[in-house]
Order: structure tokens, then sequence, then C-alpha cells
């Protein structure tokens, strides 16, 4: 509540129209009101890293794309959202699959609240998380509205199966350089 007084009060109180910027040529009162609208439309929603995952675990150097998920609910129909416009990630990753895939394929109830949710693949490569993030945010828009929101996660390196494919590298070369070593 103190929040929304400040930002009103901070928004009554702004300088009428500048010279410059998305409201030029509007009275004050026109340009408050575009304000407000603009205000109204830009919301936060939850988000779920990598959904099916309670720990909500990050592989990094998987090659396989993490998810994440938009939660619908009664303020967010996520039939409205342009998935292209979704980045995730410090590194603000598009998403892994051009959005006309995305809006059909994958909106479905993860949390079986029975709101629709949509499902958003990224590259963890590309998101430009770090072993030390904790957490993870997804921004985009839709027809008449944007989003930020923020999601808590784990991240790990991703582990290969033992050490068969490094071993294949450099068991040779160490084979190699002990018997040069043993030769002289």
């Amino acid at each position: 509540m103190r929040a929304t007084f400040l930002l009103l009060s901070l928004l009554l109180l702004a300088p009428p129209v500048a010279a410059q910027g998305p409201f030029l040529g509007r009275t004050r009162d026109e340009d408050l009101g575009m304000r407000l609208r603009a205000l109204h439309q830009t919301g936060t929603v939850e988000i779920d890293i990598q959904p099916w995952d309670d720990r909500n675990l990050v592989l990094l150097s998987d090659p396989a794309p993490m998810n994440v998920a938009v939660m619908g609910s009664a303020r967010m129909d996520v039939s409205e959202l342009d998935p292209d416009s979704f980045r995730f990630g410090p590194a603000q990753a598009a998403p892994a699959l051009p959005g006309a895939v995305l809006e059909e394929a994958f909106r479905l109830d993860v949390n079986h609240d029975g709101f629709e949710d949509m499902v958003v693949p990224f590259f963890t490569e590309e998101t430009g998380l770090v072993i030390e993030a904790r957490t993870g945010c997804l921004s985009g828009g839709g027809r008449s509205t944007s989003f930020s929101s923020c999601g808590g996660l784990t991240v790990r390196f991703a582990s290969s199966c033992g050490l068969g494919p490094e071993l294949v590298v450099v068991l040779p070369l160490l084979l190699a350089w002990r018997r040069r070593r043993a030769g002289h």
C-alpha cells in the first residue's frame, strides 16, 4: 500500500509534459492518465524454473534446454502473452523455440490450479547463469501487458556418466607421456 501511494504521489507531482518521451503533446492530465494506464498494464507474474523439479535444478553445460513456466491465473491469461518477447537470465536469452510453436504446444496446467500455464524452454548456456546464481528472472509481454518476475533456482555443473569421455582423450596422452619418461 505504501509503495502504491508513493508511486501515485510521484505521478501526481510529475512536471508538466516534457519536450520528449512517449506522452509528447499531451496535457498534464492526459499524461497522468496515460502513465496510470501503462502502470496498470505492467505487472508481475509467478514463474517456476524447472517446474517438474522441486529443487529447481539448472545444470550448466547441459545440452537439454531448461524450462521456465509462466503461471496463469485469474489476472494472467497466458494466451495473451507473446513468447517471442520473453527474455531470461542475466544474458537476456531468447526462448529456444519460436513463439508460434510455444503458443500452441507448450500451454498446459503445470500447477493444477485450473489455469493454463505456458512452459518456455531456454538453452542454459545462453542465459548467462553462473554457479553462484540463486534466482533467475524472466521478462516479457503481450497484447496489453508486460511483466518481470524472478524465481529461485539451484545451479550445478552437468556431470557426464563417469569419466569415460574424458579418459578417451586424456588416457592415451598420459600413457604416451609415461612411456617417454620411463624410456629416458
